[in-house]
């Protein structure tokens, strides 16, 4: 499992070494955020989410996917969703991931509240992003979504996850990334949580 951090690699790299942070991160991009041209050239996977937890922009997220469209090694670009609410996030599924399809990357559903009780389209998308409340997220709903989702062969990923305990939670679930605000902002969480992730990564045979 890899933790996608939106943040310049160079103060992480400095802290845990170049080994550690290609064994063990990637980048997340956001629209008005740092580019992910850097990601390719050092060998780490990248994403992009589209901010709708915050403050959807379609024109923002539309010039990022056009600006990034070139960069390889993407793992999913977030169709954009609304935060706890599957209906509502099915409705832009439909007006919004033929538009990111178009420009190349890979497409993750960003799964929320209530999704367990619909039609899921596998058969659309290239990963599953678990998104939702908190609630939600830890329920046995997310369980038994990532397990089928990784039996498709979907890339599975993981929002809001700015504590050890959530990225154990991940890890547990077989999630392959992860991500959180937090890790951007207070670099000291990432080298405190890196031995334990390192350790358990050499105990399971997994690649973190």
């Amino acid at each position: 499992m890899r933790l996608f951090v939106n943040k310049y690699p160079h103060n992480i790299i400095e802290n845990v070494g170049m080994d550690a942070y290609k064994q063990n991160f990637g980048f997340l991009t956001i629209p008005n955020a740092m580019s992910p041209f850097y990601a390719p050239l050092l060998g780490v996977p990248w994403a992009m989410d589209n901010f709708a937890f915050s403050n959807f922009q379609p024109v923002k997220f539309i010039t990022m996917l056009k600006r990034y469209q070139n960069i390889p090694g993407c793992k999913f670009a977030a169709v954009p969703d609304v935060w706890g609410d599957a209906e509502a996030t099915m409705r832009r599924w439909k007006r919004w991931s033929g538009c990111v399809r178009q420009y190349g990357y890979p497409l993750a559903l960003v799964a929320q509240d209530g999704i367990e009780k619909m039609p899921i389209p596998w058969d659309e998308f290239d990963a599953l992003f678990i998104g939702g409340t908190t609630e939600w997220k830890f329920s046995p709903h997310v369980s038994r979504l990532v397990f089928e989702a990784r039996t498709r062969g979907k890339w599975t990923h993981m929002g809001r996850v700015n504590t050890a305990t959530r990225i154990r939670y991940c890890q547990d679930l077989g999630f392959d990334s992860c991500d959180g605000s937090s890790y951007a902002t207070h670099l000291h969480k990432v080298v405190t949580h890196l031995p334990y992730l390192e350790t358990r990564q050499m105990a399971l045979g997994l690649a973190f």
